[in-house]
C-alpha cells in the first residue's frame, strides 16, 4: 500500500503520507496492475478491516471507491514509521 500515496491527494493527519478516495480503476492503473489482481488484494484489506469499499456510479459508469478504516490508517502510519526506521538506521 505504500506505493498508493503518490497519485492521491489528501494528506493524512500527521503522516505526512498523500492518500484519498481512489476508485479501482484509478488505483489499477497507478499501480500497474490488472484489475483482477486488485480485487484480490482488496478483498484481503477489507476482510482484515483496513479497507472500506463503496459503490456507485460516475456518470453512467459503475465505480469502486476504497477508503482506508481508522485500522488500516493506523497500520499504514506504523508501516511508515518503520520503513522510516529502517531508512535511519534502527528505531527512533
Amino acid at each position: 500500500m505504500t506505493k498508493w500515496k503518490v497519485p492521491f491527494e489528501r494528506e493524512t493527519q500527521g503522516s505526512g503520507a498523500a492518500i484519498s478516495e481512489p476508485n479501482t480503476s484509478e488505483a489499477a492503473t497507478s499501480l500497474a496492475n490488472a484489475y483482477s489482481v486488485l480485487s484480490k488484494q482488496v478483498a484481503l484489506l477489507v476482510d482484515a478491516g483496513f479497507v472500506d469499499v463503496q459503490k456507485g456510479y460516475a456518470g453512467k459508469r459503475p465505480r469502486t471507491w476504497l477508503q482506508l478504516t481508522p485500522r488500516g490508517h493506523a497500520a499504514f502510519v506504523r508501516h511508515l514509521d518503520a520503513l522510516r526506521d529502517i531508512a535511519n538506521g534502527g528505531p527512533r
